[in-house]
């Protein structure tokens, strides 16, 4: 299975493009696509899309499985494809705050607790959360170990 990277650099060739001009044409910087091509970031997820359209590729494809470059006009990611790269864009970014938080004491993570409860309740009253109409659910699967 070829890896990200290895898709976006494979779709620039072919198109005859260097990084800055990819860059411009997506809205990134030149450093950016570097990054993405020596697989060290992932874009986020509206840019994926951006990068999808860009090369008329799906994005299933363009993340690196082993499916058909392209589907039919018009389709957009699977809702399970979507999931996950979101999921795994959320992991990335919050695993070190949660390596932190986790080697933190009670007393501040008890602070830390009240500040996001604060501004939880803050975002709450004057309207913020769940903009677009999007409510936030997060489910977490954990394996059970095999008896």
């Amino acid at each position: 299975m070829a890896s990200f990277g290895r898709r976006v650099t494979e779709l620039r060739k072919e198109k005859g493009l260097t990084q800055a001009a990819l860059a411009e044409a997506v809205g990134v910087s030149k450093n950016t696509v570097s990054v993405w091509e020596r697989d060290v970031r992932k874009p986020e997820f509206d840019t994926l899309t951006d990068l999808c359209s860009f090369f008329n590729v799906n994005m299933s494809y363009l993340i690196g499985e082993d499916v058909a470059r392209t589907e039919a006009p018009g389709a957009v990611p699977d809702d399970e494809t979507a999931a996950l790269y979101v999921l795994d864009e959320l992991v990335e970014e919050s695993e070190p705050i949660i390596k932190k938080y986790m080697q933190l004491g009670n007393e501040a993570r008890t602070m830390i607790n009240a500040a996001i409860n604060t501004a939880y309740k803050y975002e709450r009253e004057n309207g913020e959360l769940y903009k677009d109409g999007r409510m936030v659910r997060l489910q977490i699967a954990r394996d059970e170990p095999e008896e």
